[in-house]
């Protein structure tokens, strides 16, 4: 009766161990590069996004696009957007912006892989948008010197101080 019992635990060893041992193990894919064309988009205007993912089996990919503004710390609802294969990893969407008040943009892909879709996660993309201040300089989403004559305050301040230290010295 032992020795049976040792049989069949070590044929169950070996089933178990060959049946690991063949199970398709996909790595999950990695986005090694993202381009926008142009660089720094304004908001509003149509952008190409083109990025390079590296990984096995990828049958789909969707681009989720969140329009930002960071001083007021808030995402605009996310677009969905296919991406297509130009080349062997290269994928590219073309996304056309909807928000003025946005500041920033962000990237995160659905990717298709394997049979299932996940979202990466730990991989997002931030680019800043150019934005048209009203003397023809651009800024990416700062205030700047957004409040005009709020230097004046500080020389009014220091006037008053000048004076009076002067009519403190003319006293004496």
């Amino acid at each position: 009766m032992r020795y049976i019992e040792k049989k069949v635990l070590i044929m169950t060893f070996v089933v178990l161990g060959l049946y690991f041992s063949s199970a398709n193990v996909v790595a999950d894919p990695v986005v090694e590069n993202i381009i926008t064309d142009p660089t720094s988009p304004a908001p509003l205007s149509t952008i190409t996004v083109t990025a390079n993912i590296d990984g096995e089996d990828i049958t789909n990919v969707n681009l989720s696009v969140g329009e930002c503004n960071r001083t007021v710390g808030v995402c605009y609802v996310y677009h969905e957007i296919p991406m297509t294969e130009k080349t062997e990893g290269q994928y590219t969407a073309e996304v056309t912006l909807e928000k003025s008040k946005a500041s920033y943009i962000s990237f995160t892909f659905d990717i298709t892989y394997d049979g299932e879709t996940k979202r990466l996660e730990n991989d997002s993309w931030d680019v800043d948008l150019s934005i048209e201040s009203g003397n023809g300089d651009t800024t990416n989403g700062g205030d700047g010197n957004s409040t005009p004559g709020f230097e004046i305050i500080y020389f009014l301040i220091a006037v008053s101080i000048g004076l009076l230290l002067h009519r403190n010295k003319r006293s004496r």
